[in-house]
């Protein structure tokens, strides 16, 4: 019929991601010479409780829509957000996402840009598949 079609594919691939995402980027976080992918979420807390809710800042909730880091494993992703050290905060509420080499080092950074409920991260590649905070 000469139009495109799509067919929702994220389960078989790893990806089902449960959240509120508001953007992604590939790229290859572990120079391993595949796409791995980001998304990046708002939190699926009440609005009204984020102010009571900055203690929880540094606490990885999957169930409250916290961005995740999924590793490109060949025929599927794993969500490595965790060890990875992707905070997935439960006050995020993510509105930008980019990705590129911030310290010069060769490896591939991260920025998340949230609204004014809660800070920005500026993730440094370790270069160990792990990310630390800056």
């Amino acid at each position: 019929s000469g139009k495109p079609r799509f067919r929702e594919a994220g389960a078989a691939w790893g990806v089902n991601d449960p959240g509120f995402a508001t953007h992604a980027a590939f790229f290859d976080y572990d120079r391993d010479g595949d796409l791995d992918l980001y998304v990046l979420n708002n939190a699926f807390r009440p609005l009204s409780t984020f102010d009571l809710s900055k203690n929880l800042r540094d606490i990885r909730d999957e169930k409250a829509g916290g961005d995740c880091l999924y590793r490109n494993d060949g025929e599927r992703f794993s969500d490595v957000s965790a060890e990875a050290g992707i905070l997935g905060s439960v006050i995020a509420f993510g509105l930008g996402l980019s990705v590129s080499d911030v310290d010069n080092d060769g490896w591939m950074d991260i920025y998340v840009a949230n609204d004014f409920f809660e800070k920005d991260y500026l993730y440094l590649n370790n270069q160990d598949g792990t990310f630390r905070e800056s």
